[in-house]
């Protein structure tokens, strides 16, 4: 086998990927724990709405956005407009549009400038997992504020 063979070409590849991988999911983990806790949440809140179990579940997986996601369930529990739904909706995440535009520029001329914009996570600095000794050092808690 050359290096120029598929078979060595993709097996380099997947190897590349799965260090990257590595390397990068230590960093997610306080971000995957503000999602878990942020699905903990809007579950509870939804199942003291009365909707049913699949709902806050899908809505997780349809809706990319956390607060979004309370204003969803509380419209669902009630008298549901779309339209005011999607206007409230709209206006929440707007935000979100500003923290995209701060990217463009990193990832100009990528394909991923589109989803990179528009699926931020945004995560906040949180001052009680700041060690005392550094306290301008920002330590991500993992709040997704989504």
């Amino acid at each position: 086998m050359t290096e120029t063979d598929p078979q060595t070409y993709l097996a380099a590849r997947r190897n590349r990927a799965r260090a990257a991988l590595a390397a990068a999911f230590p960093h997610t983990i306080p971000i995957l724990a503000g999602f878990v806790f942020l699905g903990i949440t809007c579950g509870i809140y939804a199942g003291s709405l009365g909707l049913p179990w699949w709902m806050p579940t899908l809505m997780s997986i349809v809706i990319f956005a956390g607060s979004a996601e309370f204003v969803v369930a509380s419209q669902l529990a009630g008298a549901f407009d779309p339209l005011t739904t999607f206007a409230v909706v709209l206006i929440i995440n707007a935000r979100h549009l500003f923290y995209g535009l701060s990217m463009l520029e990193r990832f100009r001329g990528s394909v991923a400038n589109v989803p990179t914009s528009s699926l931020a996570c945004v995560t906040r600095p949180s001052p009680s997992t700041t060690p005392p000794s550094r306290p301008r050092a920002s330590t991500v808690a993992g709040s997704c504020s989504g």
